[in-house]
């Protein structure tokens, strides 16, 4: 990453890069959300950019609206679903499958949003130097996160994932 290059556009272009070596060309939809495409497949994208929360840059509180899971599910395949989390502050991020966010996660009960993760929902992740994690929703007390880590910094696994 050149010093002129902003972390957010710097995670973009590295996005950017890995789906042309893998045979996809990036369409940008908006700001937040890519469609990665070839001949036979469709990924998409929901990227979300953060600072953290105020005190602590390494939690991240992350909203999916409704709009946002619509786009998701235009990927046929639940395999072809991901949010990529960009905190930043720590100049870190995650590729998160949306697969494991919808199997795992434990989501915020707020006013407004679905609990459930089935429609517009929110919760809170956390993105280390080296490690992330995101709190269970069915886990005991010593399993109560689920780690993270192969998808921190890892745009290959926009390809290779399946479940």
């Amino acid at each position: 990453m050149s010093q002129n290059t902003d972390y957010a556009t710097y995670v973009l272009e590295l996005i950017s890069e890995t789906s042309k070596q893998n045979g996809f060309k990036v369409i940008k939809e908006n700001k937040n959300r890519l469609t990665l495409e070839n001949d036979k497949q469709k990924i998409k994208l929901f990227i979300y950019y953060s600072n953290g929360i105020k005190g602590n840059p390494n939690n991240i509180w992350m909203g999916v609206k409704d709009g946002t899971v619509d786009f998701l599910k235009e990927a046929k395949d639940l395999n072809d679903r991901f949010l990529v989390v960009v905190n930043k502050k720590t100049k870190n991020f995650l590729v998160l499958p949306y697969q494991i966010e919808q199997q795992f996660m434990k989501f915020k009960n707020q006013k407004g949003w679905d609990n459930t993760g089935k429609l517009g929902h929110s919760f809170d992740i956390e993105i280390f130097d080296n490690k992330a994690r995101f709190q269970t929703r069915d886990g005991t007390y010593d399993e109560k996160y689920y780690d993270c880590n192969e998808y921190l910094n890892n745009t290959e696994i926009l390809f290779s994932y399946r479940g």
